[in-house]
C-alpha cells in the first residue's frame, strides 16, 4: 500500500506541475494524421459532498492534462468550450437529445460529465466493492465518486451518442483516517495531491480518461 501511495503521489505531482509534453499540444500525430478533437464539458456538481470546491473544475482540468498527455486525442481548451456561440446557458445536457453538440463546431466529439455522487462508504477489501449493508461485517471505508458521462460524436450532420453511462470509482481509505477530514485540504494547494481526497480524485479522473479515450478511438 505504501509503494502504491508513493507512486500515485509522484504521478499527481507530475500531472499538476508538468502537464502534457509540448508535442502533445499539436492536433496531429507525428505521421500527420489528425487527432480527434474533443470538447470536455464538466457540469456543475449535482450532489452534496464534503468538499468545499466544485469537483467539475478539478475534473475538467485533470481530464485536459491526462488526455493531452496520452497523445491520442486533442482536447480543446476550456476557453473554447465555455460558451460556443454564447449559447451554453441554454443547453440541457442531461436529455437524450444530442442536438446541442452541433454548436461545438470545432470538436469531433463532445464529452459531457456530471458528478452525481461523492461520499465515504463502507468498503469490502476482499471484493473491492461498496458494501450496501455493512451491519455485522468487518469493513473499511472508501471514497466513492460517481460521474455521469455522455459522449457525442458530432462529425456527421446528425449528432450520435456513443457513450452514456455512470463511471464509478472507489478509493479505499487507510485505517484511522478521519472521515470529517476528507476535503479539508482544498484542491489547488500544494499538499492536496498527497491527501486521500486528492488521490481518490486522481484515480477517478484516470478511469474516466481511459474510458473516454477507448470509446473515442473505437468510434473513429
Amino acid at each position: 500500500m505504501k509503494k502504491y501511495v508513493i507512486a500515485v503521489c509522484l504521478a499527481l505531482v507530475s500531472m499538476a506541475c508538468g502537464g502534457p509534453r509540448y508535442v502533445d499540444y499539436f492536433p496531429y500525430h507525428d505521421d500527420g494524421r489528425p487527432k480527434p478533437k474533443v470538447a470536455v464539458v464538466a457540469l456543475k456538481d449535482a450532489c452534496q459532498s464534503n468538499i468545499n470546491w466544485e469537483f467539475s473544475e478539478e475534473l475538467a482540468q485533470g481530464l485536459y492534462c491526462d488526455l493531452m498527455e496520452g497523445g491520442q486525442l486533442y482536447v480543446l481548451s476550456q476557453g473554447d468550450v465555455e460558451a460556443p456561440n454564447g449559447k451554453r446557458a441554454q443547453y440541457d445536457f442531461t436529455t437524450i437529445d444530442a442536438a446541442f453538440a452541433t454548436d461545438f463546431c470545432e470538436a469531433d466529439f463532445v464529452a459531457v460529465l456530471e458528478l452525481i455522487d461523492h461520499a465515504v462508504v463502507p468498503y469490502d477489501p476482499c471484493t473491492k466493492t461498496e458494501v450496501s449493508n455493512p451491519k455485522g461485517k468487518s469493513c473499511l471505508q472508501a471514497i466513492l465518486t460517481n460521474v455521469r458521462v455522455k459522449v457525442v460524436d458530432v462529425r456527421c450532420s446528425t449528432p450520435r451518442i456513443v457513450l452514456c453511462e455512470v463511471i464509478k470509482s472507489l478509493y479505499p481509505l487507510d485505517v484511522g483516517v478521519r472521515v470529517d477530514s476528507i476535503g479539508g485540504m482544498p484542491w489547488g494547494s500544494g499538499a492536496y495531491y498527497k491527501t486521500p481526497c486528492g488521490m481518490a480524485h486522481y484515480r477517478a479522473i484516470k478511469e474516466i480518461s481511459h474510458r473516454l479515450e477507448d470509446v473515442i478511438q473505437c468510434s473513429r
